[in-house]
């Protein structure tokens, strides 16, 4: 009667427990990108205006073409953050006309500490300082992560805009290893289950 084996797979929630960006954070984030370099520049826009994680934003390396539509496939962490993501209108003018290397150069964590000093010097509450250890934090306080926040923000926005939820879900790959999600079961994999067409006009009401 007892299996051994009991409880020993991990926990795999999709998501950590961070405050989203609001829209008063946004603001003050566009006036004050002068401030990154170019490519700094990109990696926010990108972002914010896509929600994907941070390993995947530097994953980019190509792109693709169908309907006229530019998109990237991305996407390790689980077999359902697998997906197609179209580039959003408001990332379109910032990108180079073909994507045929490294999109955001450099290392994911020196890139996350760069923008951490930046949010933290313009202001954003719940970013603490990334060179100073945060062990006074009151539970009830915000709690932000320079690059993870724009994927609660992007969540949000998709639900504000009254996108369903299985789109929302093939477009961010939101999910919490604990079930079998609506989109996969009706044949969304990878986000092959939708036109293009679709996840753009989805991903589009994000914005920056």
């Amino acid at each position: 009667t007892f299996n051994p084996f009991s409880g020993v797979v991990p926990k795999r929630d999709d998501e950590d427990e961070r405050d989203a960006y609001t829209e008063d954070d946004m603001a003050l984030m566009r006036a004050n990108l002068h401030r990154l370099s170019e490519s700094d520049q990109l990696l926010v826009r990108l972002l914010a205006t896509t929600g994907v994680r941070r390993g995947e934003a530097f994953e980019i390396d190509r792109e693709e073409i169908e309907d006229g539509i530019r998109f990237v496939t991305i996407g390790t962490k689980t077999p359902q953050s697998l997906r197609r993501v179209p580039f959003p209108a408001d990332l379109l003018p910032f990108l180079p006309p073909k994507i045929t290397g490294q999109l955001i150069p450099g290392r994911m964590d020196s890139a996350s500490k760069r923008l951490g000093k930046w949010m933290y010097k313009i202001g954003i509450p719940g970013i603490t300082d990334p060179d100073k250890a945060d062990k006074d934090k009151a539970p009830d306080e915000l709690d932000k992560a320079p690059m993870h926040s724009f994927r609660h923000r992007a969540a949000q926005r998709l639900r504000a805009a009254g996108v369903p939820e299985d789109v929302r879900e093939a477009v961010g790959g939101w999910a919490n290893g604990k079930k079998k999600k609506t989109s996969r079961k009706y044949g969304n994999k990878h986000g092959a289950g939708y036109p293009l067409s679709r996840l753009k006009e989805a991903i589009d009401c994000i914005g920056f």
